[in-house]
């Protein structure tokens, strides 16, 4: 990792580089278990500019960028009672392993700690390889599984939970 990294909140300046790590993202994590055209509609959906402009201004979410020349990863958190929801951590692949992902969750971890919440979770879908390594690396466990409503009908995923 960069010694210059600064893990810091993003702004609407940030949504270009959000989006194209997002792409990039789910290409590499997802393409082994998800249609194409999934995928496409997904990230239409979720990561149109405009939603997430609305996520980075909505008071109980914090987006995060991992800035190093460039925005090289993001995170986005609800922070929200005793309990903080991981909605999403993605890194660009080229960067994978690199330790933009950990210092992107530990700064998370922290404004979860500082908003009072005592545990964290996240949803993964379960044939999600890479995410549920990171996860379970970073000491998560299985918390239990579930169905959620997602952009393509009801799907199955893994909560993942810690104490914070």
């Amino acid at each position: 990792m960069d010694d210059t990294l600064t893990v810091r909140r993003a702004g609407a300046e940030d949504v270009p580089a959000i989006r194209s790590i997002a792409e990039a993202a789910w290409h590499a994590a997802y393409s082994d278990f998800l249609e194409a055209d999934a995928i496409r509609r997904a990230l239409a959906e979720w990561y149109a500019p405009e939603r997430i402009e609305a996520g980075i201004e909505r008071p109980a979410t914090t987006y995060l960028v991992a800035d190093v020349d460039e925005v090289r990863g993001y995170c986005s958190i609800e922070l929200d009672g005793d309990v903080a929801s991981l909605s999403s951590i993605y890194v660009d692949p080229a960067h994978w392993g690199e330790g933009y992902g950990s210092a992107l969750l530990e700064r998370a971890l922290a404004l979860a700690r500082e908003a009072g919440a005592a545990r964290i979770e996240v949803l993964v879908a379960p044939e999600n390889r890479i995410g549920r390594s990171f996860y379970e690396a970073k000491g998560f466990a299985v918390a239990g599984e579930e169905w959620v409503e997602s952009f393509d009908g009801d799907e199955r995923v893994v909560r993942y939970a810690r104490a914070i």
